[in-house]
């Protein structure tokens, strides 16, 4: 190849570097006002989807669904490996099953009632529907085409020491804080498939990054009446997440998990380099850009994949979220559960004690129901910041997170999840609840 062909093709990869990405930060961190409501457009778009298909979305949830009936049907002969997969397998078709009845209007009395069955699917179920793939068209832009690469580069200095991973899992926790903990969890697992991370790096980004978005953390600061304290609770909250992180990966499980790559690819490690950071970076994203799918065939893949996550997201909230709501309303379950977090709470001298342990053992069930039970309750301004971060930042929970990550390949295990959600809840309560006595 002469001289001017390598400038050519240089010049052609650093075009669709520059572009490409710029489609990518522009889809996922530039707010743009669109009539009265200003925010990304990733958000605008599903907010105009859901409002064009909200008529049909529930037929469209029954047959994206329905998909993850049959591929558990069809691998039935791959499920007697686990009892946990067999578990979750039964569970994700009973949440098919009550999906349909609240659909139809027949079964159960409780699925039926209009704050269990009907509150799941139109406040749970269709945003989900919506964003995942919505989020999922746009995910190539950010990390096919070296964006994620370069910052990565910049970044090992900071991420490997601190976090055990590589300098791009700083793009992802923030994709992930834009979108929702599920575009993280397809990004890590897409990376995770292609060699670009090993199992460690995997699960602690899939754990301890992949957190709830923006437009989540609006919403809890609204039903938590903490609007006006809105910057220091974002930065805060962000803040406690990464700390939590630090903290949990010396831990078991994390602490345990090995350095080895997915045994069906080639390993693609990322480059450390220890000086001309902006050059090398600049040439990996390059590097990367040049070797690029085409994005139709890339976007393909990408749906396709989300498609599966989706269906089988969508059967395990259906069931968790319904059932949980069924035993907090019928039983003091959670609130026994929150017993675990008592000594912690107590700790941290939080007011209003009772609430808070019944909102931290409902925390495993969904991320807004404890923010619901504090609101309904009254409870104190310093209560109420502690359970506006719990979801940030514990972020494991039945009716989305777990069922996600179980449905890619990120090679975390059930009990390992739990054992999780205790830690970081645990530390959470810590951080939040001293911050919470010292500011309030």
């Amino acid at each position: 190849m002469n001289v001017d062909s390598i400038e050519k093709s240089n010049l052609k990869a650093s075009f669709k570097m520059i572009i490409m990405s710029l489609i990518g930060i522009f889809s996922f961190f530039i707010n743009i006002r669109i009539g009265e409501e200003s925010t990304i457009f990733v958000n605008h778009l599903s907010n105009f989807l859901t409002t064009r298909l909200f008529s049909i979305l529930p037929y469209i949830i029954l047959i994206i669904s329905s998909y993850c009936v049959i591929d558990i049907i069809r691998n039935r002969s791959n499920y007697n490996r686990s009892i946990v997969v067999v578990i979750f397998s039964i569970c994700k078709i009973m949440g098919f099953a009550f999906l349909l009845f609240t659909m139809v209007g027949v079964g159960p009395e409780f699925l039926l009632d209009e704050s269990i069955g009907v509150f799941v699917l139109y406040k749970l179920l269709i945003p989900i529907t919506i964003n995942i793939p919505v989020a999922a068209l746009f995910l190539p832009f950010l990390l096919d085409y070296g964006f994620v690469d370069f910052i990565g580069i910049l970044l090992q200095k900071i991420m490997r020491p601190l976090f055990k991973c590589p300098g791009k899992s700083a793009i992802i926790a923030v994709t992930a804080f834009l979108g929702n903990f599920s575009v993280g969890h397809i990004a890590v697992d897409s990376m995770y498939k292609e060699g670009k991370l090993t199992e460690k790096e995997a699960v602690i980004m899939g754990t301890g990054f992949c957190t709830c978005s923006i437009g989540f953390l609006m919403v809890l600061a609204n039903t938590l009446n903490i609007m006006e304290y809105w910057t220091f609770y974002f930065w805060s909250s962000l803040t406690i997440t990464f700390f939590v992180t630090f903290i949990s990966i010396r831990l078991w499980p994390l602490n345990k998990k090995e350095s080895k790559y997915h045994a069906e690819v080639v390993p693609q490690p990322e480059h450390e380099f220890k000086s001309n950071l902006i050059k090398n970076a600049y040439a990996t994203g390059l590097a990367v850009a040049e070797r690029a799918e085409p994005i139709q065939k890339r976007l393909c893949f990408i749906l396709r994949e989300s498609y599966k996550i989706l269906s089988g997201l969508l059967c395990g909230a259906m069931f968790f979220a319904s059932i949980g709501l069924y035993i907090n309303q019928t039983s003091s379950f959670f609130t026994y559960l929150g017993y675990i977090h008592y000594p912690f709470l107590k700790l941290v001298n939080i007011p209003d004690i009772k609430i808070a342990m019944e909102a931290s053992g409902i925390s495993i069930l969904d991320l807004f129901l404890p923010a619901v039970i504090a609101a309904e309750q009254g409870a104190a301004l310093e209560t109420r910041y502690l359970i506006a971060v719990m979801p940030v930042s514990m972020i494991i929970f039945f009716a989305g997170f777990i069922p996600c990550i179980l449905s890619t390949q990120i090679p975390i295990k059930f009990i390992e999840l739990i054992a999780l959600w205790i830690q970081r809840t645990i530390l959470t309560i810590i951080f939040a609840g001293t911050i919470a006595m010292l500011y309030f």
